[in-house]
């Protein structure tokens, strides 16, 4: 665990430009080990901030950029147990979240997952990795500006209004996600779900 990292370092992609910025906060947590592998884990990074380079040319950062963000100020974090009795792994949360972009958090429980998954044994892991399989996930979305950006510059784009655009994204998935997961009702519930 460690905090207050203040960093600066030449950018390698845009000669004569530096990266700077702060790491508020970061932390790893690795435990019950089995084969030498952590069954539970977890991590987390808060308040990792950095101005964007004016002339970026990394795709992510460029289109940051563009959606009119000079600045990023982020934080992310996971965390996951292995239950042997019931071979499940529960990830507890899987998140990723943005200064004025949003959040997004996910949480699973992976089945059959076997002891075979810490042996240290590569083939023994691998085929033990083919055997999971998603019991339930749960994913929550919170806009805090980048979705608004983005409906802005695509509508532009397509010469609509970012209300035009937003209906016709939501007709989409409730058309195509039940179509992808087989026409269900529970499929079409997800589809009206995203749509909303």
């Amino acid at each position: 665990f460690f905090n207050g990292l203040d960093f600066d370092f030449p950018d390698t992609k845009n000669k004569g430009q530096r990266v700077r910025g702060k790491l508020g906060e970061f932390d790893v947590t690795l435990a019950k080990y089995l084969g030498g592998i952590p069954t539970d884990m977890s991590a987390r990074i808060k308040n990792l901030a950095m101005d964007i380079p004016a002339n970026t040319t990394e795709k992510g950062l460029k289109d940051l950029l563009d959606l009119g963000y000079k600045s990023i100020n982020i934080g992310m974090g996971f965390s996951t147990q292995w239950d042997e009795a019931s071979k499940n792994i529960k990830v507890n949360s899987l998140s990723l979240e943005g200064v004025d972009m949003g959040t997004i958090s996910l949480g699973s429980t992976l089945g059959n997952a076997a002891r075979e998954l810490f042996t240290g044994d590569k083939n023994a892991m691998q085929l033990a990795a083919l055997g999971l399989t998603v019991k339930d996930i749960k994913v929550n979305i919170s806009n805090s500006g980048l979705f608004d950006r983005v409906y802005d510059r695509e509508a532009k784009k397509g010469k609509k209004t970012p209300d035009q655009l937003k209906q016709e994204i939501s007709g989409m998935a409730q058309a195509l996600i039940p179509a992808f997961l087989g026409g269900s009702d529970a499929a079409t519930a997800v589809g009206k779900a995203v749509a909303q």
